[in-house]
């Protein structure tokens, strides 16, 4: 069993039935330890309000966020996205996710990323980094 580190696209799709709903379930199901940048919470939350969540959503995305291991990017850090991006091309949350995931690669190779955007996975291949 792998680490992973999920983005707010797979993430969302625990809460709301999605055409990746089940992948994103099976993955939930199956991680040793589930990781993310502690912005995902903020993202997760505004996904849930822009599409008129139900309280049962909040519910359930409240469970989800419990089971995370959250992870702080330092100011200090901001350079470095930057400079990473210019690869990348990513929008800046999504470069943000990429950098922290790079970040505890470097101490766990095993983390695989959990995330349904293609211009993220193919970022985070592009650098070597484990996709789901």
């Amino acid at each position: 069993m792998r680490p992973f580190f999920w983005d707010t696209s797979a993430f969302v799709s625990l809460v709301f039935v999605e055409p990746q709903s089940e992948r994103a379930s099976r993955a939930m199901a199956e991680g040793k330890t589930h990781h993310a940048w502690d912005w995902m919470a903020v993202e997760a939350n505004a996904a849930l309000m822009r599409r008129g969540a139900t309280p049962a959503h909040h519910a359930l995305l409240k469970v989800h966020l419990s089971r995370m291991h959250w992870h702080t990017l330092p100011p200090e850090a901001l350079d470095q996205i930057i400079h990473k991006n210019r690869d990348w091309k990513l929008r800046a949350a999504d470069a943000g996710h990429l950098f922290c995931l790079q970040l505890l690669h470097l101490v766990d190779r095993r983390f695989q990323l959990v995330s349904f955007d293609e211009e993220m996975c193919r970022a985070a291949k592009s650098d070597g980094l484990a996709v789901l």
